[in-house]
């Protein structure tokens, strides 16, 4: 059990026998988490419990019972109506036996031998009661009703127990409930026409296969799930089907365990490249406890989980929390952090923040240790255990995030460090850091331009009642069906008759889109890539970002400068969140070496939120009555963007409106390549922005200088944030906004780890603590 469900118990369970390092317990937790996730992987994101299913169709090659449209008919339900692959295979007259017992073997072969798959064995004909069958006493099927070629399906059905996905049986014959034995690892069902003794009417509309085409079909246009237990006891449930009542259908369930039953529902068709191969970012998280008087397998915990979960689930994991924990503590206890490590290749000063933020999960561990070993007293101290409980649970995941933190910040800004050689590492590996460094490696690549991901015009479908115009830069569509937020831009052309931009561009742009397809945290703060489009009749590109269906497309985006013109007063603390989550953004882009070169609060974009249930209260709180989440803007505008250490173009920019949220270095024509400290200088004036709410071109410390002189304005922007901020907003929040406004001073001569250090304290720390605390 894990140290949640221990700690929630109660239970005697001393700190030696729960934090010992026991290679038997930890084994079975990775073996529970690894079986878990992949039992589910891509359930959640796709809506779907396979990946594959594929069906084999019977019927003899001699057959006088002329099953063959009742078969046909099957078949098409299953390709037609609920997307599946189904073959038909006519039982041979001559070693019949044999002949299916190959053909199921290569069957499940081809078919069959990965976990999310479904094989569905079908069969129509004749079949014999067992007091008719061989001496063996078992029934057969046979192909005339008198005479002809026989098999014995109790001795072919066991071919079926190799399938490492579900298999699901379906038999349209008499005296059908008679041909099971056995039973299988995973799922295995059985729905059979009628039971020993009994006759099925023959191939027409009252028979077994047609009253089940027409029922599935029922329900399919009603939008229902059919669970097999479920269909079996509602398959009659129309009273138009005289003749019927007489025969009961028959459900056999033949899994080694007790297990949801097999659901009919059409197959979901794969999504389009980008959208399988990341998570968008949630809308809320949920917590789960569970409390078990014994270990499940992943197995177990997969199938109660995925029996009827809501259409709102996106993931779920086991969170592996106390094993993460144990896994980044042994390595400093195995003396394996440093020596045959890329992290002995990292500074001292890395290296000793490290040991610092790992001593503090020690101490963590060691604190859950012994709030494990205490008894609870009554009702009271349970509930104070459970409270002691969730902060301990808390606490561990943030040392186990800052330790984490500190190892990735080590390899990623350490140039001595071989980010190949650090791919691979173990402790790298450990600590999760693997998206980081790739995204690293494919940054400093300023050779490779991925492959085309454009996505062809024709598959988006762009949301009515929205502006469409050249001059609209962010549209919602759907793409297969999701929502898609579309950003565009104008590209350049060699003549005014060309439609085609240049190839500079296109390599650009395909560089672009690869670094914001590549998989990263939700704390970049920058929406799902999944491609590009080209509308070349107007000249210009559109990033396509995928969007969560809880954000209404009914409503555009809106900016923080639109924020600032319709909402007059806005709570200090909402402003601190914007704030915060903008600077944790900012450090993840610089951590792997990327730039934004164009922060401005008309780039920060909000996405409203559906109404929900919370925000329709006769006294919503003013931030719901917004519906936005202060705490997660949206970064745009990306045409720019690069990595740091490829050339800038210094193109120039004489807008004020532009030049306002730039360093005095980058105003009109810039003389010198585009720094880190620029972006950070950037993000100093939207905080001053957020700190005074209202567009820096409206603020005092412009509209008092006479010319546009950018050192001039700076010094006036200095002039307010230490007199007038520290009254509006607190020291805290003033200091910070000074702290990005010189940076480069304060970081002149720094190596990248130090001036990452001096970021985290000066700024991030200070915003963070101030978000919590406001």
């Amino acid at each position: 059990m894990s140290l949640e469900q221990k700690i929630v118990d109660g239970e005697e369970v001393s700190a030696a026998a729960l934090w010992a390092n026991d290679e038997i317990s930890l084994s079975r937790e990775e073996a529970i988490i690894r079986d878990f996730d992949g039992i589910t992987q891509g359930s959640w994101a796709n809506d779907a419990d396979y990946d594959s299913v594929n069906a084999l169709l019977l019927q003899w090659v001699d057959d006088d019972m002329k099953v063959k449209d009742e078969v046909l008919k099957f078949k098409e339900l299953l390709e037609h109506d609920l997307r599946f692959k189904a073959t038909t295979y006519c039982i041979p007259s001559e070693n019949a036996a044999a002949e299916l017992n190959y053909q199921l073997a290569s069957f499940i072969r081809l078919h069959s031998l990965q976990r999310r798959t479904l094989t569905i064995i079908y069969y129509a004909g004749h079949a014999d009661d067992v007091n008719e069958a061989s001496p063996a006493g078992y029934s057969e099927w046979r192909a005339k009703v008198d005479g002809g070629p026989t098999l014995n399906w109790f001795q072919v059905q066991p071919a079926l127990y190799a399938a490492k996905g579900d298999v699901l049986v379906i038999l349209d014959c008499c005296h059908a409930a008679i041909k099971t034995r056995g039973s299988k690892e995973g799922k295995m069902e059985v729905l059979a026409a009628c039971g020993s003794g009994s006759r099925v009417p023959a191939p027409g509309r009252l028979s077994f296969t047609s009253v089940l085409v027409r029922q599935v079909r029922k329900n399919l246009k009603s939008g229902k799930e059919m669970p097999i237990r479920w269909l079996h006891t509602h398959l009659w449930g129309d009273k138009t089907e005289p003749g019927l009542t007489v025969v009961t259908p028959i459900y056999i369930d033949l899994s080694e365990h007790d297990q949801r039953s097999i659901v009919l529902k059409p197959l979901v068709a794969p999504l389009p490249a980008g959208f399988a191969s990341r998570k968008r970012p949630p809308s809320s998280f949920m917590l789960l406890r569970v409390s078990l008087h014994d270990d499940p397998t992943g197995l177990q915990i997969a199938s109660w989980l995925r029996s009827f979960p809501p259409k709102t689930v996106q993931h779920v994991n086991i969170e592996g929390l106390v094993l993460k924990a144990r896994r980044l503590e042994d390595l400093q206890t195995h003396k394996q952090l440093f020596s045959g490590s890329v992290l002995g290749k990292i500074s001292r000063s890395a290296q000793g923040e490290i040991l610092q933020r790992l001593w503090s999960l020690t101490k963590s561990i060691s604190n859950a240790a012994d709030l494990a070993d205490e008894k609870t007293h009554g009702a009271h101290g349970a509930n104070k255990q459970v409270q002691m409980a969730d902060d301990a649970i808390h606490d561990l995941q943030a040392k186990v995030s800052s330790v984490c933190e500190s190892v990735e910040t080590g390899i990623l800004l350490d140039s001595k460090v071989s980010l190949e050689e650090a791919a691979q590492d173990e402790v790298t590996l450990a600590a999760g850091a693997e998206d980081a460094i790739t995204l690293r490696q494919y940054l400093t690549d300023k050779s490779f331009i991925p492959d085309s991901q454009e996505i062809p015009k024709d598959l988006i479908r762009f949301v009515s009642k929205q502006r469409t115009g050249p001059k609209q830069r962010l549209r919602y569509a759907t793409l297969a069906d999701k929502p898609v937020l579309i950003e565009s831009f104008q590209y350049a052309t060699s003549s005014s008759d060309s439609i085609e931009p240049y190839p500079a561009a296109i390599r650009q742009l395909k560089r672009m889109v690869g670094q914001l397809s590549h998989p990263k945290r939700t704390s970049f703060h920058i929406l799902p890539c999944v491609g590009y489009i080209q509308e070349a009749h107007i000249k210009r590109f559109g990033i396509v970002f995928e969007v969560t269906a809880n954000h209404t497309m009914d409503q555009p985006p809106v900016t923080l400068c639109d924020l600032y013109a319709s909402q007059r007063r806005v709570p200090l603390g909402s402003r601190l969140h914007v704030a915060h989550a903008l600077a944790v953004a900012l450090s993840n882009f610089h951590r792997v070496g990327w730039v934004h070169k164009d922060i401005r609060s008309d780039n920060i974009r909000f996405l409203k939120e559906k109404p929900t249930q919370k925000n329709q209260r006769t006294n919503p709180s003013w931030s719901e009555t917004l519906e936005i989440d202060f705490a997660q803007p949206y970064l745009f505008s990306f045409e720019c963007s690069r990595p740091e250490d490829i050339e800038t173009e210094l193109k120039g920019d004489f807008a004020e409106k532009n030049n306002a949220y730039r360093h005095p270095e980058r105003w009109g024509q810039p003389a010198i390549k585009f720094e880190k400290y620029h972006d950070v200088y950037s993000l100093g004036i939207v905080c001053y922005e957020l700190a005074c709410w209202k567009i820096i071109t409206q603020s005092e410390a412009m509209k008092a200088s006479k010319t546009i002189v950018p050192e001039e304005i700076r010094e006036k922007l200095f002039e307010s944030i230490r007199k007038d901020l520290p009254h509006r907003t607190g020291q805290c929040f003033a200091d910070v906004i000074e702290a990005c406004l010189r940076f480069r001073e304060l970081t002149e001569g720094f190596d990248e780890l130090q001036i990452h250090r001096e970021y985290s304290t000066r700024i991030l720390d200070k915003l963070e603590k101030g978000a919590k605390n406001v």
